[in-house]
Formats: structure tokens, sequence, C-alpha cells
């Protein structure tokens, strides 16, 4: 069943979502491992920029960083443009940009909102089959699930990756209250926890 905000009924899914039907050369099956969040689709509800909303089971694909559902036995992707954020079962994913691409948005796990976002990225790798050499014996193509990595968000602005202590510290250079904190707190860029504890402090 879809709906939108209005108790005017049922959508149909296709005339809210703008969708693309999924074309790859890349035979999942072939591969060991997995490139999605959840083995299963999911309960999900993507909630559109202009109003709108469906509610439908929905499976995210990290390599790609495609949001998947199925119609008449076909995959689709939700285009991410038309995205304001999707319930992703417990969990809420947003599209952005990123500092590292300003062309391309990504879907990032939202942790934390207000003046500053606290996001994380999902990763998938995909590594090709490696022929036998010698005495070795074939790695088969397989996908593994990588380190999320960590980013943040003023308003307004790209999401910046952190990595490092390097990478907190120049984002904050002009923030003489965000680096008193960070010095105080002994805030580390690689803890959630600690940056949880940074991003609820600024937004207070």
């Amino acid at each position: 069943m879809f709906s939108q905000n209005s108790a005017s009924g049922l959508i149909n899914q296709v005339r809210i979502l703008s969708t693309r039907e999924i074309s790859s050369t890349l035979n999942y099956a072939d591969v060991d491992g997995t490139p999605y969040y959840t083995a299963d689709f999911i309960k999900g509800t993507v909630y559109l920029k202009n109003g709108n909303y469906a509610s439908f089971p929905l499976r995210y694909d990290i390599f790609r960083d495609e949001i998947e559902f199925l119609k008449d036995d076909k995959i689709f992707w939700v285009i991410k443009k038309d995205i304001k954020y999707i319930r992703y079962g417990s969990e809420m994913l947003i599209p952005s940009y990123s500092v590292s691409d300003t062309s391309k948005l990504v879907y990032f796990f939202l942790q934390l909102t207000g003046k500053y976002k606290l996001l994380n990225k999902a990763r998938a790798e995909y590594y090709p089959l490696v022929p036998p050499k010698g005495y070795s014996e074939t790695i088969p193509a397989r996908f593994k699930r990588e380190i999320d990595e960590l980013y943040l968000q003023m308003e307004g602005m790209p999401a910046q990756k952190i990595s490092s202590n390097k990478d907190l510290k120049f984002y904050f250079h002009n923030n003489s209250t965000a680096l008193g904190f960070i010095k105080k707190e002994k805030i580390k860029a690689g803890k959630v926890e600690d940056l949880r504890k940074l991003v609820t402090f600024l937004n207070k």
C-alpha cells in the first residue's frame, strides 16, 4: 500500500518515485559475500522533496550506493535527487554531497542532526577474481564489508570525511569553541561516541 501525506488514499508507486530500472554487467550471483546492508528487503518509507511519501520493502545496495525496490518482479532504484530522506528499518538515510565530490549525491546514515550533522557512510568493496599462481589457489571474486566512514556536515554545506584528528582540527580551524572542546574532552576522530559528544555540544 502506498500513501501520501494527505489522506487521499492510494497512489501508484511509480508516480510517487522517479525510478530507473537497474542494468549492470556485474552479476552478484557470481560473487562471494554480499553488497547489501541487509540481506533481505526490509520495511522502509521514502520521503520526497515534494511532500509525497511511500512505504514498502527496500534494500540498500552499499556497493552501488542505491536503494532498491521491487515492481513486477524487477528491481528498480529510487533516484536520489528526488529524495528528502529515507526511513530504512529503524535507521535514517539522507542523500547529500561530500567535499570530495560535489557533483555526486551519495547516501549517508544520519546519526545526529542540527546545525551540525554527524553522518556515517557504509562501505562494501568489490575484489575481482585472482587467478592461481604457482601453488596458490584461485581466489574467487568477493564483496567485503569495510569499516564505515564518519562525516561531519555543517548546515548548507557538503559533508566532510573525518578520518583523523588532523581532519577534525582542520575542519574546525576557525571555530575556537570546537577546538577548545576537542582538546578539553580529548575527542578522538575515530570514535563515534566522541564525535557524538562533540556534535551534541556544538548543536546546543
